[in-house]
This record gives structure tokens, C-alpha cells and sequence, in this order.
């Protein structure tokens, strides 16, 4: 009864949002048929409902799918362009691609009109020789974590995609309104970290609180291992960042934190002599919002220019994933718009049947209106109008439930990934309906009253299925 008043009102609403420009009487009379025909007219309305909800609800789904997986590769990406650098150790030197060795590249971006900004990543402490673990820990030593330890140059969420930080909790009071990052760098920043929520709960961290990194190395050849540790304190807790793992979920037990490159250098325990020798991850590239796809090609092909000597180092284009993503989504989408069409075909001819005992059963009525002089015209416009009116309201009832179910989706998903993932509307599958809803309404009454109109006034009342 519920499903039946509420098609009921929804009917009502398009019958003065569309048909606003006709009579009055027109649309008492159409209303009443509404009403009278609820019952008759469920069956249609069920399945158009359903048959559409289910397909609006695969569409979202299938959207969301595609926008988490886009927006996952945004966020570890970090950037729309990167340099990427192994880390491989070099068996001749011992040594790593460092800062120093691609020092060509800040010079080139400070100097480039088309780049806006730039950052700094190194690769994990745990590159270094001999270290095999990494871990947060309490001062108890009761609860522990594994993580992974980072670098960043203080102005590193300025040049990355910022719309993927989220904070959960930083105050800035101890660190005279400085950036989350550039807080690292002064004198309260240097013995603290940026670590994932998480570890609130797993380890105890919290602003402010003290807790140890222990950093384990082996060594094989005299079967020995050490335990450096050192004290830090938590300046921030992050959902998720650009370019790092964090969450607030169990599921990512293993997360990063960043410290700055002067702590880096002093968590190395002197295996790097100064900040130019930290090994690169990645050298973050931001352009201005202006720039043109072209612009950002000269940009590539000139930043490949100056790493081709490096064998080991390569650049990162965000916007290679991207074309991928559209061809499939492009594809899918015409899946969707067929599926509507055959969808709506199918569900015509229960719309047919109902029409047609609808019509018929209103014989009577319909020949003591003909004796009263309405005009064949307004006969039509009556039964045309309603047949649109019914596979339109079931329709949109069926894309609100999908779109409503779809939606609370999109809630979860974003909550469990905490990527800023859109709720996309189907306009696609809206216009079908819209279109649709008029040509099917049209061949479903039009035949019916057109074989009742075309016998005289006594033909009618002497009419019998």
C-alpha cells in the first residue's frame, strides 16, 4: 500500500510538472484515471521499477569500481608526473641515486615557467644495509608496529595532489602556523614523525606522546644483529596522503611515516654523510593549473631528456592510466545505455497490457464523454498522457532507488578507502528514460483508443470485449 500511494503521488507531481500547459480538466480527468487504475498498473510499476533500479545500481556500482581504482592510482602516484629512481645499490661504489645525482631536476623546475612546484621523496630507511626491520613502538614494549619510514622535502603537499590529505589529528600551536610538513623541519619537528591513525589504537601514539623507533640490523657474517633506538613524539596522524600509505583501518597494517630529511639523515646512524646522499624515490612534479597537455609533454620529454643517462630512473606520466580508463569507461557506458533501451522494450508490453484493459475497461465512459461532445483530440491526449505518465514515474521510481542504493555505496567506500570518491548520476540513463517514457506511452494507448474511437456513440455503448 505503501509502494501504491507513493507512485501515486510521484504521478501526480509529473502530471503537473509536464503536462502544466494543458487544461485543467485534462489533468483532473487524467488524474482520476491514475488513481482508479493504481491496482491495475502495479504489476507495470514493479517491473519497470525494478528492472531499472537493478540496472542504475550496476551503473554506480561499475562507477565506483572505476573511480576508486582511478583515484587509488592518483594517490599512491602522488603527482600528475614523477621521477621514479630504483634505489638500487651500485656493486662498483656502494653507492645510491642520491638528491645530488638529480639535482639537475630542481634546477630545471625552479627555472621552468610551466612548473608550479616540486617535492622531494626518499626511499624507505630500510634500503640501507643490514637493516631488516623498522618499528614503532610503545615505551613499554607492549605494542609494536612495522612501518616504513620516509623523507619529504617540507613543501612536499604543496606540490602533491593535497585533495588526497587527510588530516586526523595535527595541532599547529607548537609549530608557530607552519605547514604540516614544514613543522618537521624546526626545533620540535626534528625528533618527531607523521604517522597514520591507525597507529593511535594499535600503538598508542598520540600528539604529543612519546614513543620509541626501533630500527634492527643483521649481519650474516658474524651472526650478530643490533637494536638502535630512538625517542620521538607524533606531530600529526594522517587518514591518507599523496603518495604514502596511511589509514585510519586495520586492513593497511603496515603504514608509512615521514620525517624530515635532517632525521632521516640522523635515524641512518652515519651510513649518509649529509642530505645530498639520501637515495631518491621520487621528485614530485606540480604544474599550474593552466597548463595545457602539450605543455606537460615539452615538460616530460625535456625532464627524460636530463634523466637518460640514469639508468635506473625513469618518468611516471598519471595521465597514461587516465586515457586507459576513459576507452573502458566509454565502452561500458554504451553497455549501460543498451541494456536501459532493452530493459524498457521488454517492460513495454506489460505497459501494453495494462493500457489496453485499462481502455477497455472504460468503454462506458469513454462513449457517455463522446455523447457529451469531447472532441476525439482530448480523448487521445487522456490515454497517451497516461500510458507517459506511468512508464515515466515507474522509471524515475526505479533510477531514485538505484541512485539512493548506489549512493550509500559510494558512503562506504569512501570511508574504507578515504579517497574522495564522486557519486556519478546517470544522466546517460536518464535521457532514455525520458525519451523512451514518451515513445512507448505513445504506442501503448495510441492503438487501443484509436480502434475505440473510430466507432460512432452507439457503436461504443453497445461495445463488448
Amino acid at each position: 500500500m505503501i509502494t501504491i500511494n507513493a507512485q501515486y503521488i510521484l504521478e501526480k507531481i509529473l502530471v503537473y510538472l509536464f503536462l502544466w500547459w494543458d487544461r485543467a480538466s485534462v489533468r483532473n480527468v487524467l488524474i482520476k484515471n491514475l488513481g482508479g487504475h493504481r491496482e491495475r498498473n502495479m504489476k507495470t510499476t514493479v517491473l519497470y521499477a525494478v528492472s531499472l533500479a537493478f540496472i542504475v545500481f550496476i551503473s554506480v556500482s561499475y562507477s565506483i569500481q572505476e573511480a576508486s581504482i582511478f583515484y587509488q592510482n592518483e594517490q599512491q602516484s602522488g603527482a600528475v608526473m614523477r621521477v621514479e629512481a630504483q634505489g638500487s645499490t651500485d656493486e662498483a661504489t656502494g653507492a645510491m641515486p642520491s638528491i645530488e645525482h638529480y639535482q639537475v631536476l630542481e634546477n630545471y623546475a625552479k627555472s621552468s615557467p610551466l612548473i608550479a612546484d616540486f617535492g622531494w621523496i626518499s626511499q624507505p630507511i630500510n634500503i640501507i644495509p643490514n637493516v631488516t626491520d623498522v618499528k614503532l613502538t610503545n615505551l613499554g614494549h607492549v605494542y609494536e608496529a612495522t612501518t616504513s619510514i620516509y623523507a619529504a622535502s617540507p613543501n612536499l603537499f604543496d606540490a602533491a595532489l593535497s585533495q588526497f590529505l587527510k588530516i586526523s589529528e595535527y595541532d599547529s600551536t607548537d609549530y608557530a602556523g607552519l605547514s604540516l610538513m614544514e613543522g618537521l623541519y624546526t626545533e620540535a619537528g626534528s625528533h618527531s614523525l607523521i604517522a597514520g591513525s591507525l597507529y593511535k589504537t594499535s600503538v598508542g601514539l598520540g600528539l604529543n606522546k612519546t614513543f620509541l623507533v626501533d630500527i634492527t640490523k643483521e649481519f650474516p657474517g658474524n651472526n650478530s644483529r643490533t637494536i638502535t633506538r630512538k625517542v620521538f613524539t607524533t606531530q600529526a596522524l594522517l587518514d591518507s596522503a599523496p603518495a604514502f600509505t596511511f589509514s585510519p583501518f586495520p586492513l593497511v597494517s603496515e603504514q608509512d611515516a615521514i620525517v624530515s630529511f635532517t632525521t632521516y639523515l640522523r635515524l641512518s646512524g652515519g651510513f649518509f654523510q649529509s642530505v645530498n646522499n639520501i637515495p631518491l624515490k621520487y621528485f614530485l612534479v606540480k604544474f599550474h593549473d593552466n597548463a595545457t597537455d602539450s605543455q606537460k609533454d615539452i615538460v616530460k620529454k625535456e625532464l627524460d631528456t636530463l634523466i637518460q643517462e640514469e639508468e635506473n630512473a625513469n618518468i611516471y606520466d598519471l595521465r597514461d592510466d587516465t586515457t586507459a580508463f576513459q576507452t573502458a569507461s566509454k565502452i561500458l557506458g554504451y553497455f549501460f545505455n543498451f541494456t536501459t533501451v532493452v530493459a524498457m522494450l521488454v517492460c513495454f508490453f506489460s505497459l501494453k497490457s495494462s493500457m489496453f484493459n485499462s481502455i477497455y475497461a472504460q468503454v462506458k465512459e469513454i462513449s457517455i464523454m463522446r455523447a457529451m461532445g469531447v472532441s476525439k483530440f482530448w480523448m487521445y491526449r487522456i490515454y497517451v498522457y497516461e500510458a507517459f505518465i506511468i512508464v515515466l514515474s515507474s522509471s524515475l521510481l526505479g533510477v531514485i532507488i538505484g541512485c539512493f542504493v548506489g549512493y550509500t555505496m559510494v558512503i562506504q567506500r569512501a570511508l574504507f578507502t578515504q579517497l574522495p570518491l564522486p557519486f556519478v548520476f546517470p544522466t546517460n540513463i536518464l535521457i532514455i528514460v525520458s525519451v523512451s517514457s514518451i515513445v512507448l506511452g505513445f504506442i501503448a494507448s495510441f492503438g487501443p483508443i484509436r480502434f475505440l474511437l473510430r466507432m460512432t456513440t452507439v457503436e461504443l455503448m453497445r461495445f463488448r470485449l
